[in-house]
């Protein structure tokens, strides 16, 4: 246990709430104590425990983003997905909204892609992301060849069909998602497999079709994979290497933001990744706990100044 107490020196005035004790009881324990009145908040909850704490009127559920989101990342140079019409098509294909509720995440979540400051992040001006539109991706497909000459479901094109691997760990919940993801592509004839392995470092040296992963918005991991002379990925758009450098380059917090946007419109015509849900905190709160607000105002622990008790 950590306890802290109000500090009365504290340059916004004292923090309404006395004291706050932190129990580090373990993922069960953390459900048990709550449900027993033996505490106030669970931090970071089980995402698949929402219904049953939205069905407790004593309790509340906070969601709180960060910059980072679920995605797929494309190996660029593959055959399949060299042209970027195909990558927009699959980006199109694949309703985040749906997503968004089979994780149990409230639907009007935003979420966009592209790549965004901290700052563009805390004012909320993100990229709108690409509509889920699967009469677009199905016409963008066709645009490039690929058919479903003998019916039997899946696309394709000079002799090869629609069918790829994607990898994905199973200690993120990344495949859970890979599998609707799976469902939603084969509306438009592409066959996605599926593999569970060490996704992460089979990316570090390119060895993938497509792979589940974190993608976070900061231009270090746009360098790193889809920067200038990246092997990782293969993404070889000369506009988005200047870009990236360019993002660097830019000490302005004006002139930053204008970079990442410039980066985001490039990613929606050529993207080498598709985001498909934000990463979620999500908190159970007792109702007597006030202050808070979902999704940019929901983390208890690093707004406990403002948190205050209804007696």
């Amino acid at each position: 246990m950590i306890e802290f107490e109000a500090n009365p020196e504290y340059y916004l005035g004292k923090p309404a709430v006395e004291r706050v004790v932190f129990k580090f009881v373990g993922q069960v324990g953390m459900m048990t104590e709550l449900l027993s009145g033996n505490a106030d908040i669970v931090l970071q909850g089980d995402p698949f425990q929402i219904p049953a704490v939205l069905g407790d009127p004593r309790f509340r559920v906070y969601y709180s983003l960060s910059q980072s989101a679920a995605a797929i990342y494309w190996k660029c140079d593959h055959p399949i997905f060299r042209d970027p019409r195909v990558r927009q098509a699959l980006t199109l294909a694949i309703n985040r909204r749906e997503l968004l509720g089979a994780a149990n995440l409230p639907a009007d979540l935003p979420f966009s892609d592209g790549v965004f400051t901290e700052r563009q992040f805390r004012r909320r001006e993100l990229p709108e992301p690409l509509p889920y539109d699967p009469a677009k991706a199905i016409a963008l497909l066709e645009a490039v060849g690929w058919r479903d000459h003998n019916d039997d479901g899946v696309r394709e094109h000079e002799g090869r069909s629609f069918r790829f691997t994607a990898i994905t760990g199973v200690d993120s919940g990344l495949h859970r998602l890979a599998v609707l993801v799976q469902a939603l592509l084969r509306r438009v004839g592409v066959h996605m497999d599926v593999q569970l392995g060490q996704a992460t470092s089979r990316m570090r040296v390119g060895d993938f079709e497509a792979a589940f992963a974190f993608h976070p918005s900061g231009a270090e991991v746009q360098r790193l994979y889809f920067g200038r002379g990246n092997t990782r990925t293969g993404y070889a758009n000369p506009e988005a290497h200047r870009a990236i450098d360019a993002t660097f380059a830019a000490a302005d917090p004006d002139e930053q933001d204008r970079r990442y946007r410039e980066l985001s419109d490039i990613y929606r015509a050529d993207p080498p990744v598709t985001r498909l849900i934000p990463r979620t905190r999500v908190h159970f709160v007792h109702r007597r706990v006030h202050g808070l607000t979902t999704p940019f105002h929901a983390d208890p622990d690093r707004y406990m100044e403002d948190l205050w008790l209804e007696q």
